[in-house]
């Protein structure tokens, strides 16, 4: 046999072990030293959660604004902004991991917008989200 077909059948089938079943990342690579948390742990007690790195392990949502997505488990849903990378864009219900950070107050999207639209209102809105450091689609 081939010595370069023997070689990439071995980088093919090692992908799933190394846990890339096929499906695109971006950003960060998932950190593997960070807790998996429940969502409804985070909505519910989102002070305890901010500014913390944690993964989320559910379903893409769907894609809105120009640079955010919302992420589902089970009936909660979070508003995710990516940072440092392009929003991607998933089909609603894909499997779906995300290594970020915990943040509370207006995401970086609606900052934006306010400021586009020249309000000099002060930002207090206490939306919880996600500031992704990495998306992992399956």
């Amino acid at each position: 046999m081939n010595r370069s077909l023997v070689l990439g059948l071995i980088v093919l089938l090692s992908l799933p072990a190394a846990g890339w079943a096929g499906g695109k990342r971006y950003g960060q690579p998932i950190d593997p030293k960070v807790s998996v948390v429940k969502l409804k742990d985070v909505t519910g007690s989102p002070a305890a959660y901010q500014d913390k790195d944690v993964v989320l392990d559910g379903m893409y949502g769907f894609y809105c604004c120009p640079g955010d997505f919302s992420y589902k488990e089970g009936l909660e849903t979070i508003a995710v902004s990516p940072a440092g990378f392009a929003s991607p864009k998933g089909k609603p219900g894909q499997p779906v991991r995300i290594y970020g950070t915990v943040k509370i107050g207006k995401r970086p999207e609606e900052e934006r917008e306010r400021q586009n639209e020249g309000s000099e209102e002060a930002s207090s809105d206490g939306d919880v989200y996600l500031e992704a450091k990495g998306v992992e689609f399956r």
